[in-house]
């Protein structure tokens, strides 16, 4: 994957969460919204998102990968705010 999809695709992510009630969708709804998204490329994006604290996953049924929620920070807010730059993302 390319930077300027990846920095796409975590654009999307966040953007996405932030529109939802708040702020959390599960991760099968994401592969949903995002079918046309390579899975790999998605997997990878949330992977950045939360190892940079944009994001956090909350699992309640630790064997279910899809029933993992994501849910955006308070740093992921302030990056769609504009308080924060990150050249690996897409505003």
């Amino acid at each position: 994957m390319g930077k300027n999809e990846l920095t796409h695709i975590n654009g999307s992510v966040l953007r996405t969460l932030n529109v939802i009630s708040g702020g959390k969708c599960s991760i099968s709804g994401l592969e949903y919204v995002f079918s046309g998204i390579n899975h790999g490329n998605l997997i990878d994006s949330l992977e950045y998102l939360t190892k940079s604290n944009y994001i956090e996953l909350e699992n309640h049924e630790k064997d279910r990968f899809s029933a993992t929620n994501a849910v955006l920070t308070d740093k992921g807010i302030r990056i769609l705010r504009g308080f924060l730059i990150d050249d690996c993302i897409e505003v």
